[in-house]
């Protein structure tokens, strides 16, 4: 230590200045405190070496019980979970399949459930169909006949065809000649658009299953000839009286 040097023998400044000689001792403290630090790390040093050596073996041997050994089992280990990942996933989407078979099979249940229901209103369906197929073609019938009483010639061949309805609800006529169709009210004059109205509402009226109570007629054979409504009165309008239909009949023609 500094504690055996004497300054007695080596002057290096002035004795009279304390202020020098305080700086100095603190100099000199602290140089015995490094040196005692100094001492303490040689003496830890010598203590933990063993400690140390213990250490290194654990981390760095390949022994079975060294750090590094567990740490290459694990690694080992890891590689391994690798495949173990993979069934895991492809488990998890037999799990979703499976869970989507189920619903399919349930709504295969139901619908297999409502088959018998289906298939009655499928043959309840085709009758109706049928049984309608059937009254407008006897409705088209009595058209056709109603017609060839009221208006039996044709000038120009055309002969009603169909009637079809136009966006509005509008009812469009159609005529005919061998192979070809025509809107009728570019061909027809006003008289043969008008039989051909009367015609079909007369064969609806007479098809009608007792639903209608009376019928009112607005002017009716406007637009007719004397013939022609001669023809519509004792041919139509007569047989559709006596078949108990009331009938109100409104025109302004004498």
């Amino acid at each position: 230590t500094f504690d055996d040097i004497s300054f007695e023998s080596v002057v290096f400044f002035d004795e009279d200045d304390a202020e020098l000689l305080t700086a100095s001792d603190a100099f000199i403290k602290a140089c015995n405190d490094c040196l005692k630090a100094i001492e303490i790390l040689k003496w830890g040093n010598i203590q933990f070496e063993s400690i140390r050596e213990q250490l290194q073996k654990l981390v760095t041997s390949s022994k079975e019980m060294s750090l590094l050994f567990e740490l290459s089992k694990g690694k080992s280990k890891a590689s391994d979970i690798g495949p173990l990942k993979t069934i895991k996933t492809q488990l998890g989407e037999i799990i979703k399949l499976r869970e989507t078979i189920a619903t399919l099979d349930a709504e295969h249940e139901l619908i297999e459930g409502l088959k018998s229901p289906i298939d009655e209103i499928k043959k309840l369906s085709a009758f109706a169909l049928e049984k309608t197929t059937e009254v407008f073609n006897k409705i088209k019938t009595i058209s056709d006949k109603n017609w060839k009483l009221l208006y039996y010639e044709s000038p120009t061949g055309l002969i009603p065809s169909k009637l079809v309805l136009e966006r509005g609800k509008k009812i469009e006529p159609f005529l005919s000649k061998q192979n070809y169709e025509v809107v009728g009210k570019y061909f027809a004059n006003s008289g043969l658009q008008r039989s051909i109205a009367l015609s079909f509402l007369c064969a609806l009226i007479e098809e009608q299953d007792g639903g209608i109570s009376f019928v009112l007629f607005d002017d009716p054979i406007l637009s007719l000839d004397e013939d022609h409504r001669e023809n519509w009165a004792d041919e139509i309008l007569a047989p559709l009286i006596e078949s108990g239909v009331q009938t109100i009949l409104a025109t302004h023609q004498d």
